[in-house]
């Protein structure tokens, strides 16, 4: 398979990339110093990849969201319940998680850390394909990542306009986006 088309997730941690590649049905773990596999594990339908505040990896596997054991690559289930079609995903400072959700979702879904389902960030719903523009609707949100001031960046997947949001993770407000062709995005 190509890697880039396959790729559906990444994250870092002491030293060891995990990649989540969807077509292949793997997550694969390289020795980030020098790119040699270190482990393979088997998974379905893997998305996005995050470490929580403990160190342990979340994954998206189909419709959930899994813990993967670092040694064994076994997944234990964390979120088996309210999403749709889950692509990225990450946590705060406060170990809620994030997920973006497409399907007729298409927004954020918070979880508490132990999976229980929070709130939404942006409109249930989405925003439409055509017509007046909505601000408060995200359209296929695909990567999420959440910075040190707790404000939750969403890129979305669509090309006109290229959107790129950033929201209060706490609030579920708009903070502010940057819309532009994709050039610009």
């Amino acid at each position: 398979h190509n890697t880039a088309a396959n790729l559906s997730g990444i994250a870092a941690k002491d030293g060891k990339l995990y990649i989540s590649l969807r077509l292949s049905q793997e997550i694969v773990v390289y020795d980030a110093s020098d790119m040699k596999v270190l482990k393979r594990w088997s998974i379905p339908k893997p998305a996005g990849l995050t470490f929580n505040q403990q160190g342990q990896l979340l994954a998206i596997s189909g419709k959930t969201v899994v813990i993967v054991d670092l040694n064994s690559g076994k997944t234990s289930p964390l979120i088996d319940s309210d999403l749709k079609a889950p692509v990225g995903i990450a946590t705060n400072k406060a170990g809620d998680i994030f997920v973006s959700d497409w399907a007729d979702a298409q927004c954020v879904k918070v979880f508490s850390p132990k999976g229980k389902f929070l709130r939404t960030v942006g409109k249930p719903g989405g925003r439409n394909w055509l017509g007046a523009f909505d601000a408060d609707g995200m359209l296929m949100p695909r990567q999420i990542a959440v910075d040190k001031n707790d404000r939750l960046w969403v890129a979305e997947n669509d090309n006109f306009p290229r959107r790129i949001s950033a929201w209060d993770s706490n609030s579920g407000k708009l903070i502010d986006d940057f819309v532009g062709s994709t050039t610009y995005g």
